[in-house]
């Protein structure tokens, strides 16, 4: 029987030659969303709780944001996006996607990637919300080690095996941030060393860039034009090399 850390292995195999993906199935980012911006939805004097505490609260305060008819599809997207930043460090998630070749770019190249990067996560996950359909997300536990921390939870959806959903913790400056995140022990910023160094080695820098752009303006085209035309979307473009 086949696992879900396999399939991934097996979507890396089918991926080859096609450029940048989005990592994980459908089926698993609709759940996984949910998660990952309620980590988002932190408010501020949840800034330096324990990790495990501060995701309990921030379950609780995605589901009502979902749940609040009275908010479009949209605008629950803007209101999630607004303060993601928050709590992820992308830098550094954009930093371990692209593991030694990070060394190899300059400030601005690192500062590029890390904007376009970020705004492809965002729009990734972001993307799944709509398939929500109810399911719950237990926080079970955390290990804490020092100024790292994981919090392992499980997403549990009726008629389905339940998701192992680990978000790994580091503390920065007084806050504790997310760095990375592991479904089913498969990590999220590995899944995405293991395409961006095949493209870079292949192809190089600039098209790994092409590629994560022209990715990303899918998924904002499914979030719909409003999203497309962002101030935030044309400066991802402006740091795209031209072809």
């Amino acid at each position: 029987m086949t696992t879900r850390s396999q399939q991934v292995s097996i979507t890396h195999a089918q991926q080859h030659g096609r450029g940048v993906q989005s990592g994980f199935s459908r089926a698993w980012l609709a759940a996984v969303a949910i998660a990952l911006v309620a980590m988002a939805a932190r408010p501020a004097w949840c800034a330096a709780a324990e990790p495990m505490s501060t995701a309990k609260s921030l379950l609780n305060r995605a589901v009502e944001i979902l749940r609040d008819h009275r908010l479009s599809p949209a605008a629950k997207r803007t209101e999630l996006r607004q303060i993601a930043e928050g709590i992820f460090d992308f830098t550094e998630m954009a930093h371990a996607s692209l593991g030694d070749h990070w060394n190899d770019l300059s400030g601005d190249q690192r500062e590029a990637f890390a904007r376009l990067y970020t705004s492809f996560i965002e729009d990734a996950y972001l993307n799944q919300i709509q398939d929500y359909s109810g399911q719950r997300i237990d926080v079970v536990r955390q290990d804490l080690n020092g100024r790292a921390a994981d919090v392992f939870s499980t997403i549990v959806n009726p008629g389905d095996e339940p998701i192992d959903l680990d978000f790994r913790f580091e503390l920065k400056n007084g806050e504790w941030k997310i760095y990375d995140v592991a479904i089913d022990d498969v990590s999220m910023t590995s899944n995405y060393r293991t395409q961006f160094d095949r493209v870079i080695r292949e192809q190089g820098f600039d098209s790994l860039m092409s590629s994560l752009h022209a990715k990303q303006m899918q998924l904002e085209a499914s979030l719909g034009n409003d999203e497309s035309n962002s101030g935030a979307a044309k400066a991802v473009a402006r740091s795209v090399p031209p072809k």
